[in-house]
């Protein structure tokens, strides 16, 4: 075929051109000098999807160039489709007359695959991208949850260092009381020696058993670390701090009803330490709210829904007024005429830590109702 472009191949060279471009793969049209086609072999038949009586004799209809090699879109006569293809031109003389090959190859799905693997580069470009943006970000929650965290520990412990000489205050006034009589009891068994000292053996160990109940508050308050989180069936545990608590009121005859069936075969992930002393402390409350022999204590729990527990622990002692209900969770705050006031204040420290929600409700001689809710799982 000669070189592609403008030289002019002779007539010699050219002689046997006719069965050479008939043997062709690609699509090869023979066009005079006025952009009639002369000769078609059949690639060509079969890329404009005609027949050879509708392609010879008719005008080529694309445009040459002075490039070796130019893409031009086609409109395939035979099913409308369009397509895009490679062509290339050669020019030879034959008696005297210039004419022109021109070989035309179909690249549509050569470009379809550069443009998928264009596309693919582009795709895996934008995930590094996002993967990349994402760890980015992860990473900077991480440090700024960290930090918050953080900070929010440095002002507890100084909120906590504030209330020292508070701290220092209760534990010299509510120590010297049970030592006091602790003190006493022990002089009265010294000087009746010769009478049994039950009495006051049960006096000292009371006052103990108080003593103990003050300095565990204490340190709670000024302890408190952050839970340790495992699963535990929660029913077993408020049925284990209920019957603990009744036994340290035995002297009160209160009645207690409880209904857990609902958390029968229910684990929650939480701190069982941690949980037993929210629900101690709050039983405690209750059994020195209510009246000896008169005094009644409800424990109601279930779910709340498909994430939460409720507990419900309500008395039916004196209640709580109203102005005094919304301080119940100050720390040193009690309507008692003993007590550190922090029992309440680090209950609700931990339920905070559980991701929990604690509420009081409470009516003038109808009683008080605390409200517990805890996740089943922890975020």
């Amino acid at each position: 075929m000669g070189k592609i472009g403008n030289d002019v191949k002779s007539s010699t060279d050219a002689a046997d051109y006719r069965e050479i471009v008939l043997g062709l793969r690609d699509a090869v049209f023979v066009i005079d000098g006025n952009g009639i086609i002369r000769l078609a072999n059949p690639a060509a038949y079969q890329l404009f999807g005609l027949l050879s009586e509708e392609l010879i004799g008719k005008p080529f209809g694309l445009p040459f160039s002075g490039k070796e090699t130019t893409r031009v879109s086609i409109r395939r006569r035979g099913d409308g489709r369009t397509i895009q293809v490679e062509m290339k031109v050669a020019v030879i003389e034959e008696q005297g007359e210039k004419k022109y090959i021109t070989s035309l190859r179909d690249i549509s799905s050569i470009l379809e695959t550069e443009e998928l693997r264009s596309q693919a580069r582009v795709q895996e470009k934008v995930k590094e991208i996002l993967t990349r943006d994402k760890d980015d970000f992860e990473r900077q929650v991480r440090e700024r949850t960290g930090q918050l965290i953080k900070s929010q520990e440095q002002l507890e412990k100084a909120s906590r260092l504030s209330s020292v000489g508070v701290l220092a205050a209760t534990i010299a006034h509510e120590l010297r009381n049970p030592l006091a009589a602790i003190k006493m009891a022990a002089y009265s068994i010294k000087q009746k020696k010769d009478q049994p000292p039950d009495k006051q053996l049960e006096t000292i160990n009371k006052k103990i058993e108080e003593s103990d109940e003050i300095i565990s508050n204490l340190l709670s308050y000024s302890r408190l670390k952050q839970p340790h989180f495992e699963p535990l069936d929660i029913g077993p545990l408020i049925e284990e701090t209920a019957e603990l608590t009744a036994s340290r009121f035995s002297q009160k005859q209160v009645r207690v009803k409880k209904d857990l069936r609902e958390l029968n075969e229910i684990r929650i992930v939480a701190d069982g330490l941690q949980l037993k002393q929210v629900f101690s402390n709050i039983l405690n409350n209750a059994f020195d709210a209510v009246k000896d022999k008169a005094g009644e204590i409800d424990i109601i729990a279930g779910r709340q829904d498909n994430d939460r527990i409720e507990i419900l622990i309500s008395d039916n002692g004196p209640g709580i007024d109203q102005d005094a209900l919304a301080r119940v969770f100050e720390p040193f705050f009690t309507t008692k005429s003993k007590g550190t006031g922090l029992g309440l204040s680090v209950t609700r420290d931990i339920i905070t830590m559980h991701q929990g929600e604690i509420g009081v409700t409470s009516e003038k001689d109808k009683g008080t109702r605390f409200i517990v809710r805890l996740p089943l799982k922890q975020q």
